[in-house]
């Protein structure tokens, strides 16, 4: 699961990461990853992601949570992509489905 978490919509940050993210689509679907843009600072009462992830209103922060639930990377201020399917892509378990992987591009 990939957390995307900005202060607004016309965020530049947040512009950047969504083309770059968009030019991996195949990539992105091959891992099965779920994308979750967090915007702004609306919130569901007990349930606030900034506060769980310690992130202020104005931080556009990417976080990367695994299938088992814990953190495996973080990124603050700005995101590569691809940096992130590379982190992915070292996890044993996404060795293993790797196999299984449509051709991209």
């Amino acid at each position: 699961m990939l957390l995307i978490f900005s202060p607004a919509e016309d965020d530049a940050r947040l512009a950047d990461f969504d083309t770059r993210l968009q030019a991996l689509a195949c990539d992105v679907d091959n891992r099965d990853l779920a994308v979750y843009r967090l915007v702004g600072s609306g919130t569901v009462p007990d349930k606030d992601p900034r506060r769980a992830y310690g992130i202020d209103a104005d931080d556009f922060v990417v976080i990367l949570i695994g299938k088992d639930g814990g953190e495996k990377h973080r990124a603050e201020g700005s995101a590569d992509p691809q940096e992130v399917l590379g982190i992915i892509d070292a996890m044993p378990m996404r060795q293993a489905e790797a196999v299984d992987d449509r051709p991209c591009r």
